[in-house]
Order: structure tokens, then C-alpha cells, then sequence
């Protein structure tokens, strides 16, 4: 009997290792501000593009990376050398204190995406 309570503590536990609730973390604001939470984060220059794969709110920040200021860029005004792109709970993830970024797909530069994502701020 010992055997089957300890096997289901694990299962319990394991269940509760999950991705932050996106609800609990204002993904579209997150990426809304880092323009200026990345500012002056020495960053290499580059125009990032950043997707939030919501088919009920969608959403795309465009920002280019010069001499360490970020500045956001309005799409279609420039083509971005990198792009990053997930779900909102993907983008959770990524910036919760876990910093898992496996869900998200990073296309062009993936050096400079990389970069982004590490300077990401952490969430705890």
C-alpha cells in the first residue's frame, strides 16, 4: 500500500510542474514594455520581431536594437533579422523564473534572438 500512496504523490507532483498560467502574467504587456526594460541591456544591433500566436489576440512588436537603444519599430517600416515567436503560454514560460524557451521558434538570426530572450527580465 505504501508503494501505490508514494506512486501517486509522484504523479501528483509531477502534474503540478506545469507552464505559469498565462493569465497570471500579462504576456501582451510584457512585450509591450521591453522595449525599455532592454534598453541600454547591451544588446548587439538588430531589428527583433516578436509574435504572440493568439488566435483570439494576436499580436506583433517590431523593435530595432541600435548602439544599446531599443526603439520600437511600426511593421511593414523595416524587415527584421530575427524572429521570435509562441504562444502566450509559451511566452509565460519564457519569461517566467524558469526561463524555459523551448516552446518558442526562433527564425533569421538566431544568434540575436538568443540574445533577446537572455536579457529577457525575469519573472518571479
Amino acid at each position: 500500500m505504501r508503494w501505490i500512496t508514494r506512486a501517486t504523490r509522484h504523479a501528483d507532483t509531477e502534474r503540478q510542474v506545469v507552464a505559469p498560467p498565462a493569465e497570471q502574467l500579462n504576456v501582451h504587456a510584457t512585450l509591450r514594455a521591453l522595449p525599455t526594460l532592454l534598453d541600454s541591456s547591451s544588446l548587439p544591433d538588430g531589428v527583433v520581431e516578436l509574435l504572440i500566436e493568439d488566435f483570439e489576440a494576436p499580436a506583433r512588436q517590431l523593435f530595432d536594437i541600435h548602439e544599446g537603444r531599443v526603439t520600437l519599430v511600426e511593421p511593414g517600416n523595416c524587415v527584421p533579422w530575427a524572429s521570435i515567436a509562441g504562444s502566450p503560454v509559451a511566452w509565460a514560460m519564457a519569461l517566467g523564473p524558469e526561463r524555459n524557451t523551448t516552446e518558442l521558434q526562433l527564425t533569421g538570426d538566431e544568434q540575436l534572438a538568443r540574445r533577446v530572450l537572455a536579457a529577457l527580465p525575469r519573472r518571479n
